[in-house]
Order: C-alpha cells, then structure tokens, then sequence
C-alpha cells in the first residue's frame, strides 16, 4: 500500500509567514495550519534574510506531527519577479504552475536565492516554486464564461493580482504597494501615530459612499495628547484615494497584457487588507464589476479556514498539490524532523 505524501505550502508574505501541512492520499486532507509575524522583507523583498529565517523557525514549530514532507511549495511574490513573468513563459504555457527552479529563468535572481537559503537554514529543500497569483487562481478556482475574473490580494506591502478567463490565467502580478500605505496616509493626514493610524483603519474607517456622512465624527488622539474631532467623510476621501491608487494601478499592468477593465466582470477580494470595511462598494464602483471578499474553493480545508484570507495563497498551493499528488516528486531528506529540530533551536537560540 502506497504511503500517504505529506505536503507543505509555505507562503512568506510581507507582513506574516503562513504555513499549511496537507496529507495527500486516498483521502487528501488539510492536518495543519500556523502563522506569525514576518520581519525582513521590504517593498515585497526578501532584505534581512536572518530575520525571515528566525520568524520562519516559530512558525515551523507550531505544525503538530513529525512526518517529514514529501513536497514543500514555496510562493513566489516579488514585484520584479511577477513583472516579467509574461516575457518569460511560452505563450503556450502561461497557464504554468510549477516554475523552473534554475536561477537564470528569474529576473530577480537574488531575492529568489535568498528564499531557498532561508528555506535550507531551516532544514527545507524545494524545487516547487509557485507565483503567488497563480496560488490564487488555484484557491479560487474561478470559472466565468467570456468575462474576465480578477483576483485581488491586498497585502501589507504589496498587492497582487491574478486576471483569469475561462480558468486560465491573462495575466499575473504584483505591485508594490498594500495596506500599509494606507495606515501610512492616515499617519500624515491625521497627525496621529501609526499604532492609532491602524487601529482607525481597522476599525473605525467605512469607505462605503452612503456612510461617510459629514456630520458623522470620530475622535482621534495625537501623540502630544491632543485630541480632535474628524469626520468620517473626510477619512473616507484619504483611504479612497489609495484604493483606487492601487486598482488604477493594476488596470495599468492589465491593459499592457492586452486586459481591458470593460473586460472584468467579477472581481474576488482577499488578503488582509480585504477586511476594510466599505471597500467591496469602492471596488464594485472602480471596476464596474461584481464585487465580494473571495472563499478558497478548497473542498478539503475547513470552512474557518477556507474563509480565512490571510491563508490563501498557501491554500492554493496545497490545494494544488492535493489534487496533483500523483505527479509530485518526491524531496529527499532523511531524518526530517531530529535536522529540523536542531537547526531551529539554532534559529531561535534555544
């Protein structure tokens, strides 16, 4: 009897690492799922790659169960990497998934070095390289007639997109520019400090048109202990303009790949920064397109899981991976988990 592959979908955002394990088999299965915060990356770049690989080693170590992984899959989501991905990739095959492990088929050789040597310094080996767009496709699994289905992932760093037609891809990206942009707006337009800027951004913003009143007004606190009263009106009008900043700016990459916006008819948002609130309205309005926050189509994740944004890149790639587990090859590594053990305990100084 065949042995069931253990698979590990790594995704390194730009603000936190998410990991999900799966079990690949007569009954594929997700067994495992962990996060925390990520520290190095700048402007979606791997930059202080000691930093990723201590954040990389307490996440690893909150996965229950000591099987060694058949397959590890490790998303890709670097602007300058994304960017060229067109040029690249065959007309023929842009609808690739797994990408060339060689170094000379990325442009941005560097930040993909890095992430295998953060990879290795904690006992992993992958040659399965996903974009992270193209992990949203799988998630997703959007299916439209002749209309164009956008994906938008808004990150903390970086927004990346994924343009879909009849489930396969138009085109893939990533800008550099998220939510973090958006706590940095209010910073300056408020005067506040950037704990008070993110917790007005989650909390108290609504950008939908019909709630910012100008009569309706929210206290803010400054640094010098002053306070004031703004309205919502005028917060609305500072995240608006970045929103649409950052959908203006991937309609700018669509139209060089030849995908108009009258094209788009669905538009599934995810990502954390899909939980501002108002912003389905903002976005419906843009695109003049359905909008709704988007559910991984993941029929082996749990629902709280499924509905989860923040993990959906990595969801993608196991979800591939399951339903693919045939054709995975399998990594070599002996004695997994004592090597992984040591070389965290390295990691974390402990």
């Amino acid at each position: 009897m065949s042995r069931e592959k253990v698979i590990l979908g790594i995704d390194l955002g730009t603000e936190r690492i998410k990991v999900i394990k799966g079990v690949a088999g007569r009954k594929p299965r997700i067994t495992g799922m962990a996060q925390g915060p990520l520290l190095g990356f700048k402007k979606g770049f791997l930059a202080e790659p000691d930093a990723v690989v201590r954040c990389l080693g307490q996440v690893l170590e909150q996965l229950d169960g000591k099987e060694e992984p058949d397959a590890v899959f490790l998303a890709i989501g670097s602007p300058r990497v994304c960017r060229y991905f067109p040029d690249k990739v065959p007309e023929g095959e842009r609808d690739l998934v797994v990408l060339p492990s060689e170094p000379d088929f990325w442009d941005d050789r560097e930040d993909v070095k890095r992430r295998w040597r953060v990879l290795s310094r904690v006992g992993l080996q992958t040659e399965n390289l996903i974009l992270a767009p193209r992990a949203l496709t799988w998630a997703l699994q959007p299916h439209l007639g002749e209309g164009v289905f956008l994906i938008l992932d808004i990150g903390g760093q970086v927004t990346t997109f994924a343009a879909v037609q009849k489930g396969e891809p138009r085109d893939l990206g990533v800008i550099p520019v998220g939510s973090n942009h958006i706590t940095a707006d209010l910073t300056f337009a408020l005067r506040v400090g950037r704990e008070e800027a993110e917790d007005i951004k989650r909390y108290r913003v609504d950008i939908s048109p019909d709630r910012t009143a100008e009569y309706d007004y929210i206290e803010i606190h400054r640094p010098d202990g002053s306070k004031e009263r703004v309205t919502r009106e005028f917060l609305g009008k500072v995240v608006t303009s970045r929103v649409e900043e950052i959908f203006q700016l991937v309609a700018s990459r669509l139209e060089k790949a030849g995908v108009s916006r009258t094209e788009i008819k669905e538009v599934a948002l995810t990502g954390g920064g899909a939980a501002l609130a108002g912003l389905e309205e903002v976005t419906a309005n843009f695109w003049q397109a359905t909008a709704y926050r988007g559910e991984a189509n993941v029929p082996d994740a749990p629902d709280f899981l499924r509905r989860d944004p923040s993990y959906t890149v990595a969801l993608g790639m196991v979800g591939y991976a399951l339903r693919n587990s045939p054709s995975l090859p399998e990594e070599e590594s002996s004695g997994w988990w004592d090597g992984i053990r040591k070389r965290l305990k390295a990691v974390l100084g402990s």
